[in-house]
């Protein structure tokens, strides 16, 4: 994760699956909910070689959350 400002970027690399996505969903949810965080998450996945349902879903899940508290989720590359 990096942050620039206003804005949190996210980068996912390698493979999303039923085993990494709980730390996807985690890292989302961490930088959507911060009290003061930015408005604004991208997630980076330029580097990710392969993602299943379990990963599509920590996305469709950080997308819901970040909508709740006024924030606007992004894919980079997908």
């Amino acid at each position: 994760m990096s942050g620039h400002g206003k804005r949190l970027v996210v980068h996912v690399c390698g493979e999303m699956d039923v085993d990494r996505a709980p730390f996807l969903r985690n890292a989302l949810h961490t930088g959507i909910t911060r009290p003061g965080g930015p408005g604004q998450i991208v997630v980076d996945l330029a580097d990710l070689s392969f993602c299943d349902s379990s990963g599509l879903n920590a996305l469709i899940q950080a997308r819901h959350t970040a909508q709740e508290h006024g924030k606007l989720l992004s894919l980079r590359a997908p």
